[in-house]
């Protein structure tokens, strides 16, 4: 995991993400401390049921 090398700044660590992976993005955010994620279409799993 690259987090864990001694060269890497955790709190610099951003990340994004399409559709099932903009939730894993947010998911991650939240539970792992990223200082960004991009969200790209996360409702996307939803839009055969929106009106």
């Amino acid at each position: 995991m690259p987090a864990r090398q001694p060269f890497v700044q955790t709190s610099w660590i951003a990340t994004t993400g399409n559709s099932f992976g903009a939730v894993e993005a947010l998911f991650g955010a939240q539970h792992l401390g990223y200082c960004a994620a991009i969200d790209a279409s996360c409702g996307a799993e939803s839009w055969a049921q929106a009106p």
